[in-house]
């Protein structure tokens, strides 16, 4: 009979390696918490520029049809913040200068325009182009 028992031991698992086995798991998962985490932040400011990105791209197409004097107005008047986006839209008169830009310049002969995007007073993207005349 004895034999019996001590074989039939040998089978199982105790209860105090059940229990390591399981602390050793917490800790496991404890350590992956921080990780989890910093990487959901990390998608959510991801999503955040991109929204941002598309937002300033079609803000910036808009300027596309208008006459090149308009494009200064239209960029000091237009309200383009887009809750809960703040987007600020400046322009910069331009000269060209053998084949190099000259910002500030006059006559301008182009325009430097930039479009920022602010989300609780945070900077997100930038956007910057060139309307030539």
């Amino acid at each position: 009979m004895s034999t019996e028992r001590s074989s039939s031991r040998t089978c199982g698992l105790t209860l105090m390696e059940v229990l390591m086995a399981l602390s050793l798991l917490g800790v496991m998962f404890l350590c992956l918490l921080p990780v989890q985490s910093s990487s959901l932040r990390a998608s959510r400011q991801a999503s955040e520029v991109q929204k941002a990105a598309l937002l300033l791209s079609s803000h910036l197409h808009s300027l596309k049809g208008l006459k090149f004097d308009q494009v200064v107005e239209a960029c000091a008047s237009r309200p383009w913040s887009s809750a809960p986006l703040t987007i600020r839209c400046t322009s910069e008169p331009c000269t060209v200068q053998q084949l190099h830009l000259i910002c500030p310049g006059f006559p301008a002969q182009a325009l430097q325009v930039r479009f920022s995007a602010w989300k609780n007073e945070k900077h997100l993207l930038d956007l910057h182009t060139v309307i030539a005349q």
